[in-house]
């Protein structure tokens, strides 16, 4: 599904340990560093590669010297939630939205900072006209040989500013080009018309009436079709997966009754 996100709206992401969410919490205690989102103005997100120029960066946060936190300690302590805004005056339509946190915990040792991505496909409902002007191409914006890619979060006290490695952040004041303005309808990874419930991007649906055990099993292939389906974004598959192996044994064992 892409998700319909009015402009000037927060936008919350959710990291944890495993996709999963097999073990509990967000992220690990011990990877600090700085945060940053970005979006990319698409035609198709369900079939766009993602790859290449055309991305903004609409946030960015390092160390705050104000609460001796990195910006990574701060989702941690919310579990991992990881809430932006999308700026207001952005041309409606289809993006990508890509939020990066940047662990830095073997950077200056190992010369290997970690980056942790995600990404969402969205409808813009905006009545802006701004599509920012100065973007970057992903992959090929970081250039590891600048010193954020080697920094030392343990060095006291820690050398502050963190020094910059990617583009500046988008701003309504910032370049940008206008483009012309038109009526946008989402046609595109809209909600199913068959979908009973929705959280987030799962969709639920309402699964076929059986009274035997063929009917058992036909139910759940249909589980996995949906599956593939409604899971392809979500990133809970392991879940779903002992769903409907439970849901398989219990048909193997004509414990079939709806």
């Amino acid at each position: 599904m892409v998700c319909p996100v009015p402009a000037g709206s927060n936008v919350t992401f959710e990291y944890h340990f495993w996709p999963d969410g097999t073990i509990a919490g967000g992220i690990d205690q011990g990877h600090k560093g700085p945060c940053a989102v970005y979006m990319k103005k698409v035609n198709d997100p369900t079939t766009d590669q993602a790859v290449g120029d055309g991305w903004f960066k609409i946030f960015e946060e390092d160390y705050d010297s104000s609460t001796n936190q990195w910006c990574t300690e701060k989702y941690i302590n919310k579990y991992g939630h990881f809430t932006v805004t999308i700026p207001s005056d952005l041309a409606g339509g289809y993006y990508l939205v890509r939020p990066e946190l940047l662990s830095l915990h073997e950077a200056h040792q190992y010369n290997y900072p970690q980056f942790y991505v995600g990404c969402a496909q969205v409808f813009l409902e905006s009545s802006g006209s701004s599509v920012p002007k100065d973007t970057v191409s992903i992959p090929g914006y970081v250039d590891m040989s600048k010193p954020a890619m080697t920094y030392d979060i343990y060095t006291t006290p820690l050398k502050l500013p963190f020094p910059s490695f990617s583009p500046p952040t988008y701003t309504g004041s910032s370049k940008r080009r206008v483009e012309e303005r038109d009526t946008q309808v989402q046609t595109i990874g809209a909600k199913p018309a068959e979908c009973e419930f929705q959280n987030n991007n799962f969709c639920g649906h309402k699964l076929a009436a059986y009274h035997d055990q063929a009917g058992c099993f036909a139910v759940r292939s249909q589980i996995m079709i949906l599956r593939l389906c409604d899971f392809r974004l979500t990133c809970i598959i392991g879940l779903c997966g002992l769903w409907s192996t439970n849901y398989s044994m219990l048909c193997q064992r004509w414990a079939y009754r709806p």
